[in-house]
């Protein structure tokens, strides 16, 4: 029943297996954007959002990875991992 989707990923039309998902949802008559932000970025989500009228509903579901046994994770590491997963959310 959902019309209007706005996919979202750091690499836009580039992503693996967006081109196919876009054709799956738009065969299921939904009107489809992919649009490239990076959602760890504060200001990358504002313009984002200001580009979405009557937004209803947000599903993050952030795909970053960086396995590793825990005590050869770096804070880098799992700072990245956060910066998108956990500051995208809070964006």
């Amino acid at each position: 029943g959902v019309e209007n989707i706005v996919l979202v990923s750091r690499r836009g039309l580039a992503a693996p297996g967006v081109l196919g998902l876009v054709a799956e949802l738009e065969g299921l008559g939904a009107v489809v954007r992919v649009v490239g932000c990076d959602v760890g970025d504060r200001d990358q989500v504002v313009g984002l959002l200001e580009g979405i009228a009557d937004l209803r509903v947000v599903v993050h579901a952030a795909g970053v990875l960086d396995d590793g046994v825990l005590e050869s994770l770096s804070a880098g590491r799992v700072g990245e991992v956060w910066r998108v997963k956990v500051g995208g959310a809070l964006h």
